[in-house]
């Protein structure tokens, strides 16, 4: 039997999503996952940011208690806060 690629694409995403937010100040107020969306064969993964945030990565692992965890995509960003997107395939 084969399994379908959304299948995997959706147990591996769902199951083991993690988001990792770095902020640059001490003390910044904590980053908020707001929504998390699968359009197609994509994820995409919105959050607010607090102010002084200048470098936001997404991380995703296998399974969800073990494992470790890898990078899937990275943002820079200018410190003034707001809204992120990621998109993975």
């Amino acid at each position: 039997m084969k399994t379908s690629p959304r299948f995997v694409w959706k147990s591996r995403f769902f199951g083991c999503l993690g988001v990792l937010l770095s902020a640059a100040l001490a003390g910044a107020e904590s980053p908020v996952i707001e929504s998390i969306q699968v359009h197609d064969t994509n994820l995409v993964v919105s959050a607010h940011v607090p102010e002084g945030t200048v470098r936001v990565t997404l991380e995703s692992r296998e399974r969800l208690r073990e494992g470790a965890w890898t990078p899937v995509a990275v943002q820079r960003l200018d410190g003034r806060g707001g809204r992120v997107h990621f998109q993975t395939r």
